[in-house]
């Protein structure tokens, strides 16, 4: 029960937030709000990965929670993942303000000793039971799930360093919920126009790979997840990191990334039709998964350049 939350960011580079949010990085001591959020934002909802699970679907977000811990860890062992905190936030729970992890020092990005901060605040997901609750995949079950997620990280934008490449068992749990991932992954691959070794990192903090932006349901329409953003490509610029780039299908992250903050410029590499993606399943057969599935037919391949 609780969080250990590392300290606010002291410089925000002039990203602007209103008093009660905080900018924090992300590390193990809320490595289960960080899952939670991402599952609900990206499995439960209309997202680019929604329409690529297998059924039951909200089933598979729930079962995600545990098989892609490696995953989302890997993010986070990069030390380049950062979320928004509400000190304002009002817990649903009573229990969930209790937090019994002791504050314990720490050592992060060789900076020297800093203090974590201990705070309340729990992930429920584990008293959801889908065989016994006859509507969870009809609807209960993502609701209950999104009631589940009691705790004060209400935005979080995940990174990776592009030169630490992740253990093939963490891709494939990845593929295990997605398996037609690895076909839309080599799709946009074949189609990258960028000459080969132009852009490729040669070392570790140079480029940076987003994972994903999410904001809690009851947080969307403030702008947490552009100032976010745009905190990020900051910061990662005054760490030395050249560019960042992500794969993107929501309109509104495109138009933040679009308008990047001064000294960072993005661009779409590619402009990809996804209702149009034709990949071959496991069985060899051509599909296309994205018809008719609800997302947005446009997606984006992007990159910022943080060197401008």
């Amino acid at each position: 029960m609780g969080g250990m939350l590392l300290p606010p960011v002291q410089d925000t580079h002039g990203t602007q937030l209103p008093p009660r949010y905080t900018i924090r990085p992300i590390d193990a001591g809320v490595i289960d709000w960080a899952k939670a959020l991402a599952v609900q934002g990206f499995l439960l909802g209309p997202s680019i990965w929604e329409p690529l699970m297998a059924a039951p679907k909200t089933r598979s977000a729930l079962r995600a929670f545990d098989a892609l811990h490696g995953y989302y860890m890997h993010a986070v062992n990069s030390g380049v993942s950062y979320g928004v905190f509400d000190s304002e936030y009002e817990f649903a729970r009573a229990e969930s303000t209790l937090s019994n992890e002791p504050a314990a020092a720490t050592t992060t990005n060789g900076e020297g000793a800093s203090q974590h901060e201990s705070s309340g605040g729990a992930v429920y997901w584990h008293e959801l039971d889908p065989d016994t609750e006859p509507d969870f995949e009809t609807g209960g079950g993502a609701r209950r799930m999104i009631e589940g997620m009691d705790f004060p990280l209400v935005c979080v934008a995940l990174s990776c360093d592009l030169a630490a490449k992740p253990p093939p068992d963490i891709v494939e749990s990845l593929y295990t919920f997605f398996p037609l991932q690895k076909g839309v992954s080599q799709y946009w691959r074949d189609r990258d126009p960028r000459p080969k070794g132009t852009w490729e990192p040669q070392g570790p903090g140079e480029v940076a790979a987003r994972m994903g932006c999410v904001t809690k349901p009851e947080y969307q329409g403030r702008g947490l997840m552009s100032a976010l953003n745009h905190f990020v490509m900051l910061d990662l610029k005054a760490r030395g990191f050249r560019a960042m780039n992500a794969g993107i299908g929501v309109p509104s992250v495109y138009r933040s990334w679009m308008n990047a903050p001064a000294g960072c410029r993005s661009y779409a590499y590619l402009d990809v039709n996804i209702w149009e993606i034709e990949v071959e399943d496991e069985d060899g057969r051509k599909v296309e998964p994205y018809v008719d599935s609800g997302v947005a037919k446009e997606g984006w391949l992007m990159w910022c350049d943080l060197n401008v």
